[in-house]
């Protein structure tokens, strides 16, 4: 038998709760905006998340003192954290920065390299794929040269079938049936 049993839960729990999603989806839109670097669109997402704080205190009280009934959400740390606690009382004594300041930096995107190993790897953070163009623009030089680097160090190689790929992937698999695409696409 399943181990999972569904409990019935009290309709002011139910509304409970469905209050705090609104919360910690106000939350989660502060934090995109953030993250984009947009100062006025946060600013738009911070005045939702206090609106939402507030009716959830105003109908339920504080985070903290209804914390229980959320503690199965994995998010329930980043609700907590939405209120500040002082350490003796145990009790909240305000909301934290995020409802009134920036609290995340815009990702800001990197400019140069200082070698190929660095310029593939802030690329592969940036967009998961081996993209030869902004390579070259990090080292500011022709994507042909770029290439013809990445190649000569052993970093990557431009799979006929694929195209750019990161050596430890090309490398591995059916190495045979790449060597032999690789050598048709050179006798071309």
């Amino acid at each position: 038998g399943s181990f999972l049993k569904e409990r019935p839960m009290p309709s002011k729990h139910i509304a409970n709760i469905t209050s705090l999603l609104k919360v910690r989806d106000a939350l989660s839109e502060v934090q995109n905006a953030e993250r984009t670097g947009s100062r006025v669109e946060a600013d738009k997402m911070r005045e939702g998340l206090t609106k939402a704080y507030d009716a959830y205190v105003k109908e339920f009280g504080t985070i903290h003192e209804n914390r229980k009934l959320f503690d199965f959400d994995p998010s329930h740390y980043k609700l907590t954290a939405l209120e500040k606690i002082d350490k003796k009382t145990k009790k909240v004594t305000g909301k934290a920065d995020i409802f009134t300041q920036p609290t995340i930096s815009a990702l800001e995107r990197a400019t140069s390299a200082t070698s190929y190993g660095d310029a593939i790897s802030i690329v592969l953070n940036q967009s998961g794929i081996v993209d030869i163009k902004e390579i070259a623009r990090l080292m500011q030089v022709d994507p042909d040269v770029a290439g013809q680097q990445l190649v000569e160090q052993g970093l990557a190689y431009n799979d006929p079938r694929d195209g750019w790929t990161v050596k430890d992937l090309y490398l591995s698999g059916e190495v045979r049936r790449k060597l032999r695409e690789a050598i048709e696409a050179a006798a071309l």
